[in-house]
């Protein structure tokens, strides 16, 4: 398994990018037809931040469990701004898959946008990450040598 390949080779690209005005209606929308947990949010096709569908679903509970008469008016209402988060940590395409590796291990977040500059061209997540682990067949022991 190679390790050192770039992350442009196995990541996601061309990923669904919303704007920071745009509505959490949206997001709902965007999250429930597609089978991805993370959205990066662009301005001026330049990325400003980033989406969870784990900090997508904890505000929707929140506001369900505090005032479920508002829940409907608030998720017309509230924007992507109000809940990314700005300035993620980006790799260019020609970083290494260890580089992401070791991002993941040392962090609590699960997807790095990819850039070219400031433009998002993919999107690396840890079930990507996955996905190439399971297509080289990883052999117990190796654990050791992936970082």
């Amino acid at each position: 398994m190679d390790l050192n390949q770039p992350i442009a080779n196995v990541m996601t690209r061309n990923p669904i990018c919303l704007e920071p005005d745009e509505h959490l209606k949206r997001v709902e929308e965007v999250f429930r037809s597609n089978r991805f947990r993370h959205i990066p949010v662009i301005e001026g096709g330049m990325l400003v931040g980033i989406l969870s569908k784990t900090d997508f679903n904890c505000f929707k509970r929140g506001v369900e469990m505090t005032n479920p008469q508002r829940h409907q008016h608030i998720t017309r209402t509230a924007r992507v701004l109000d809940l990314m988060t700005a300035k993620p940590v980006t790799l260019p395409p020609g970083a290494r898959v260890r580089d992401a590796m070791a991002i993941f291990s040392k962090s609590d977040f699960r997807a790095i946008p990819v850039v070219d500059g400031k433009q998002v061209i993919g999107i690396f997540t840890t079930k990507d990450l996955f996905r190439l682990l399971s297509r080289q067949g990883l052999k117990p022991g190796l654990e050791s040598h992936i970082i």
